[in-house]
């Protein structure tokens, strides 16, 4: 399935993307076709939130929330929706100029999917977890993001050798980040790491996961033949 979407994806965030988005509309005249942009805001709150505004709120991916959605208005308006509805939504039309196939947009090797795929859980408690705001749009990217940019000065990280506070932590992790990146890494793939417990540890956890990858740690003591088998297992490709 593409855009990094498996069934159990669906099967949590489902109803709510469809709550959340215009499919449940209250339209007052017709603004849209009219182009009235101050009536159109005015009525926010009644014709759904776009995409990008449901990804911001549940923490998926737009081009995720775009296909879950599709799935779900499938099985509610029996019709077969064409991609071109992706990026619709809060009173948006479909414009052929400013249209971009997700495709080009989200890559995701197979590999990275079987990761995703073998991440077993209960759809029906995840969705819980969601629907009652216990899971919201955070990850540790945002937390370092924000450390940096409110207490940049602020010991964020202290060990044998001294301390980094939370600006050098950003900076240190963003520069490998890039340098993954240019070897041609992308979401889902996976990054062995073999460290002791030691600052670049965590910066190397905190760049892989950055860029969407999987960081696969590998037990000090290992050598040669433990290390192939698990590098093959895990498909690494760093």
């Amino acid at each position: 399935m593409p855009f990094g979407v498996t069934q159990q994806m669906i099967d949590t965030y489902g109803e709510t993307i469809f709550r959340l988005s215009l499919n449940k509309q209250v339209r007052h005249g017709d603004a849209v076709r009219e182009l009235d942009f101050e009536r159109i805001e005015a009525a926010r709150a009644d014709t759904g939130l776009t995409d990008d505004e449901i990804a911001g709120r549940v923490g998926l991916l737009t081009e995720q929330v775009s296909l879950v959605r599709v799935f779900v208005e499938r099985k509610y308006h029996r019709i077969d929706q064409h991609r071109r509805i992706f990026g619709l939504g809060g009173g948006k039309r479909w414009n052929k100029e400013k249209y971009s196939n997700p495709v080009d947009r989200l890559r995701i090797r197979k590999e990275g999917m079987m990761v995703r795929e073998a991440l077993n859980f209960d759809p029906g408690r995840a969705a819980f977890y969601l629907e009652e705001g216990y899971w919201i749009n955070e990850t540790l990217g945002g937390w370092l993001a924000d450390h940096a940019d409110n207490t940049p000065d602020a010991p964020a990280l202290v060990h044998g050798g001294g301390e980094l506070n939370w600006s050098e932590l950003k900076s240190t992790v963003d520069r490998l980040t890039r340098g993954l990146m240019d070897l041609g890494l992308i979401k889902g793939d996976v990054v062995a790491v073999q460290l002791p417990n030691t600052p670049e540890f965590l910066i190397a956890y905190l760049a892989i996961t950055a860029f969407g990858g999987v960081m696969q740690t590998l037990h000090m003591p290992y050598r040669d033949k433990d290390i192939e088998f698990l590098l093959g297992h895990s498909k690494a490709r760093a």
